[in-house]
């Protein structure tokens, strides 16, 4: 899985235990490619405070996946979904087919 989904999945995921500061700060790095410089001007704070924040999010975040395991329990998931799909033959294969695209679609 390449970074930026990476990142983007823990922040869909985890997001919601940010606090709002956190959250912005996220956002506008990882979202909105703003430089540390240009979030710590827009945030009214230093550059190594915003570094330190961004540092203690992405310690969180591999905390909350090291317990939980939503994105890899995700990968799992859709790798079992996506063989059942290829496996799926005969008259019923294309509903089967669409109703494993619908849950693809929500994990």
């Amino acid at each position: 899985m390449d970074k930026f989904l990476h990142k983007s999945l823990l922040y869909d995921y985890y997001g919601g235990f940010l606090t709002p500061k956190q959250r912005d700060a996220y956002i506008m790095y990882h979202h909105n490619d703003m430089t540390l410089s240009e979030i710590a001007e827009s945030t009214g704070t230093t550059k190594q405070a915003v570094s330190y924040m961004l540092q203690r999010v992405d310690k969180s975040f591999a905390k909350y996946e090291a317990h939980l395991k939503l994105i890899e329990n995700r990968s799992i998931i859709k790798e079992k979904l996506d063989l059942t799909a290829s496996l799926a033959v005969g008259s019923n294969a294309v509903r089967i087919k669409e109703i494993l695209s619908e849950i693809l679609d929500i994990v």
